[in-house]
């Protein structure tokens, strides 16, 4: 649980510093499933049968296919100083290609925030029976939400 006070009390400077409402309800809504379930996990933070079995495998090869989009980004924003419109403006030059997160047919969706600067990287998997996974680059962390 002390892992969730962090991650609200992260959420609620960031809100306090922000003027985006798109991104004031996102972070919201973060915050709401953090406090139902403790949502921000890891591998290392879930315990047993929580992070076993195919599910877990699954969520961790789209957070791998997700840090290296990650990382293209960041390298992208060193190069020119902001971060990309899109993320084919990261290929070739810093991808030779965008992994899909789950396969052919799942996509990332990408929101570039201006103020503060930075991004929003998410894929849902819910319709295939997964979860949706979001990575808050103004909160530098990976947050999944099951349904």
């Amino acid at each position: 649980m002390a892992s969730c006070a962090v991650t609200c009390s992260k959420a609620a400077r960031l809100i306090m510093t922000m003027g985006s409402a798109v991104m004031l309800g996102m972070l919201i809504g973060l915050m709401a499933a953090s406090l139902a379930g403790c949502s921000k996990k890891s591998s290392q933070d879930t315990p047993g049968a929580a992070n076993t079995g195919a599910g877990a495998a699954d969520r961790e090869a789209v957070k791998a296919r997700g840090n290296a989009v990650i990382t293209a980004i960041e390298k992208y924003r060193a190069a020119s100083g902001r971060y990309p419109d899109a993320l084919s403006d990261l290929t070739p030059t810093y991808m030779a290609h965008i992994e899909p997160p789950a396969g052919p047919d799942s996509h990332w969706t990408y929101e570039l925030l201006h103020d503060p600067p930075g991004f929003v990287l998410s894929y849902d998997g819910r319709r295939s029976g997964g979860t949706m996974q979001v990575y808050s680059s103004q909160l530098n962390m990976w947050f999944r939400k099951a349904e």
